[in-house]
C-alpha cells in the first residue's frame, strides 16, 4: 500500500483516498463502515453512489468509487477476502 495515503481516522463515511502506481494500477482506500481498498488498472477515478440501508431502516446514499461499485454488482455484494 502507499505511504500517503490517508489515515483511516481522517476518512469520512463515503469518502475516498486515490493514488496511481508507476505501473498503470489505481489504488482506492474508501471506507464505508470500515475501510476497503482497492485496486484497478482498468478504472478512472469516477465516482459513483450506492445505497445502504440505515439501523433504522432509512436509506442513505453514499458517495464511492467506480470500481468498489463494480466490484460489488459483479461479485453479488459480497466482499470476500480475494
Amino acid at each position: 500500500m502507499p505511504q500517503n495515503f490517508k489515515k483511516d481516522s481522517e476518512i469520512p463515511r463515503g469518502e475516498f483516498d486515490y493514488q496511481f502506481s508507476t505501473s498503470g494500477i489505481e489504488i482506492f482506500k474508501w471506507k464505508d463502515n470500515k475501510v476497503v481498498h482497492i485496486g484497478s488498472n482498468y478504472h478512472g477515478n469516477e465516482i459513483t453512489s450506492v445505497d445502504r440501508t440505515m439501523k433504522d431502516g432509512s436509506r442513505l446514499s453514499i458517495s464511492c468509487p467506480n470500481p468498489i461499485k463494480d466490484y460489488n454488482k459483479y461479485m453479488g455484494g459480497v466482499d470476500h477476502a480475494d
